[in-house]
């Protein structure tokens, strides 16, 4: 670690220097060396200060493109969803939302096994206000998660309910109860009742009303 230290501060000092002669290439080609050579720990420190340079430089779609490899490459699922938080955050930003879309579809496509992209792909579909589009990739997420869809489900129902798919959004909260071992929380049971009361399933809805766990 100390010397994965030392080396990226090294690196910032070139990259610094080149940046005060106003050298912007030969900045960004310091990170960009660096991240090609590096393994996956050091590329996860490089990338930021690489996404960086780019930015200053005005290349919003190159770092962008930047962290997209990175995701790509990072098999830790936590910190593959660190840094897509971090560039949605961006795209959102600096209205690259189109961009971002078009590129995680083209990933689904070419990636139809990899769980990833279908969620990420829902993610930029909601920040893009297109509520249908994200429905259909959490979807998507959700038939290829296997057993560890339960995270899921709660999602699904509020999109299935907002893009008027009402049956589906009762049949995924009633899933998310049924698989809670330590029981329903509060909260689903009450959406659920408001979905069935919204689709006149009174008698239904007065059933699960009277099985809602005691508050508190």
């Amino acid at each position: 670690a100390h010397q994965e230290d030392a080396t990226l501060s090294t690196l910032k000092s070139l990259a610094d220097a080149y940046k005060r002669q106003g050298r912007t290439e030969d900045q960004i080609a310091v990170w960009r060396n660096a991240y090609e050579q590096a393994g996956i720990n050091e590329k996860r420190q490089i990338i930021k200060q690489l996404s960086t340079a780019l930015l200053e430089q005005g290349d919003v779609k190159a770092a962008l493109d930047a962290q997209l490899d990175l995701i790509k490459k990072d098999q830790d699922p936590v910190q593959k969803r660190r840094l897509f938080e971090s560039q949605l955050t961006l795209a959102t930003r600096t209205q690259q939302l189109p961009w971002l879309k078009k590129r995680y579809t083209e990933l689904v496509s070419q990636e139809p096994f990899a769980r990833f992209y279908p969620e990420a792909l829902w993610l930029v579909h909601q920040a893009s206000g297109d509520m249908e589009a994200a429905y259909q990739a959490l979807k998507r997420a959700y038939y290829m998660a296997g057993d560890n869809h339960k995270e899921l489900l709660y999602q699904l129902g509020e999109l299935a309910d907002r893009s008027k798919d009402l049956q589906a959004a009762i049949y995924y909260l009633r899933q998310l109860i049924a698989s809670d071992e330590c029981g329903p929380d509060m909260e689903s049971w009450k959406l659920l009742v408001e979905m069935l009361e919204k689709d006149l399933r009174v008698a239904e809805a007065e059933v699960d009303l009277a099985a809602l766990p005691e508050a508190g």
